[in-house]
């Protein structure tokens, strides 16, 4: 097949095509829905389906209409914690990226002693429980609608039960009184680990009236200034330069562990509610799975409409000389850049300013540059919709490099301090 379909793919071509929803332009940085083919989404409902194989940048497209178009909440099940963090962080970029993070958008991995890990797991209970009842009503969907992304290791954990995890949190709010001392007894007890400064999640600092912290599962750590035993104001605070960034009325102090719930726990699914539609529920085992197969079957073979594309380009080795690689990426731009300026759909995604900018900088002289689309932003597996000619390119495979690095540990902060060390030394950007 000519065009973009004439790099080697896998997979089998698909009776049903999804539409593509939703990708952010490197210009506008907004959303938009181009082309969604509405009546695809219609035999989509609640209950269980399994997704046929297909590239995880798609399966996120697929995952966003679900949520966006049917309003329908989302519990999707990848087949390990690999593809649970590359499906997760897909999804992020496809709905907008994550500064802000979207609210709606949930990661339940298998727990760890990572207080970043829990945190993520009690505001998503915590979510669930607050909501419930308002989930099952569609004019609510907007404030309460979600998608989770787990796996099957971690959809076997048990959840505090409903109103537990009100006993797991404290709020401190501006103007009350809080006993600096009381509240570092506590905050100990909960494990928060106290130091000289905070760098990480779960770790707190004590220094005359100021009491510096990093709740579980916030953006940045907090600054908390008493006058005595009153709270005299809550700061947001840059962990690298300690700077404080912005006031905030209150915040909230989980504990760093579900042991307070004791023996009152329970599955995640049974706080799901009755609106959601479980995705692979197959590859959920034992109990989990049990549970599952008590919900009515709607889809077994649900598609996306997109296959694997594999763009044949070759990474820098001893057997690929530096200018070799870069000429066969050349060829590969310029063939795509003809294709954009007739009837093709072109997409690439650059996990970096950086590598964006760079290839902007090599290939912006080609006749038809201008048509590609060029996103900032992490997606895995390139992925080709024939029929509607949309072709999505990932920075990993235009580059033909696969990273051993999951995606939690490049969000983790020692990975930014070095990105932003080599950034202050060299006066580059990463990547």
């Amino acid at each position: 097949m000519k065009g973009a379909g004439s790099a080697e793919r896998s997979g089998i071509a698909s009776a049903v095509f999804f539409p593509y929803i939703a990708l952010m332009t490197s210009e506008s940085n907004r959303l938009s829905t181009p082309g969604v083919d509405r009546a695809v989404l219609q035999g989509v409902s609640v209950g269980r389906a399994m997704v046929a194989d297909a590239p995880i940048s798609a399966q996120a497209l697929l995952c966003l209409d679900i949520f966006q178009l049917q309003n329908r909440n989302v519990l999707w099940i990848a087949t390990d914690v690999r593809e649970m963090e590359k499906l997760h962080e897909s999804i992020v970029t496809l709905a907008g990226g994550d500064t802000p993070p979207d609210p709606h958008v949930h990661l339940f991995q298998p727990m760890e002693k990572d207080p970043a890990v829990f945190g993520e797991h009690l505001k998503l209970v915590h979510h669930l429980q607050q909501s419930h009842g308002k989930l099952n009503e569609r004019t609510d969907f907007h404030d309460h609608g979600f998608i989770i992304i787990t796996c099957p290791q971690a959809i076997e954990q048990e959840v505090p039960v409903a109103g537990k995890t009100q006993q797991a949190v404290r709020t401190l709010s501006v103007g009350e009184d809080h006993a600096p001392e009381q509240l570092t007894d506590w905050m100990s007890e909960a494990g928060y680990e106290f130091g000289v400064e905070v760098y990480l999640q779960g770790e707190a600092a004590l220094r005359g009236g100021i009491l510096d912290c990093w709740p579980p599962g916030t953006p940045r750590p907090v600054r908390i200034e008493f006058f005595g035993d009153t709270i005299d104001s809550i700061r947001y605070f840059d962990d690298q330069t300690q700077c404080s960034i912005e006031k905030t009325d209150s915040i909230q102090l989980p504990q760093m562990d579900f042991g307070f719930a004791g023996e009152e726990t329970c599955s995640l699914l049974e706080l799901l509610p009755d609106t959601a539609l479980i995705i692979n529920p197959e590859l959920a085992n034992t109990a989990a799975g049990a549970q599952i197969g008590n919900l009515k079957s709607t889809i077994k073979n649900l598609s996306t409409g997109f296959d694997f594309y594999h763009t044949n380009l070759m990474a820098v080795s001893f057997d690929t000389h530096p200018k070799e690689a870069e000429l066969a990426r050349r060829r590969f731009v310029d063939q795509r850049c003809a294709e954009a300026a007739s009837d093709w759909t072109i997409h690439f995604f650059f996990e970096t300013e950086g590598t964006r900018t760079r290839f902007e900088e090599l290939y912006h002289g080609l006749d038809g540059f201008q048509s590609l689309k060029l996103h900032q932003g992490v997606i895995h597996e390139s992925a080709i919709d024939h029929t509607r000619r949309i072709l999505i390119v990932t920075e990993s495979d235009f580059y033909a490099y696969h990273t051993n690095r999951s995606a939690h540990a490049r969000s983790a902060k020692r990975f930014h301090k070095q990105q932003d060390r080599v950034s202050e030394v060299a006066d580059i950007q990463p990547g």
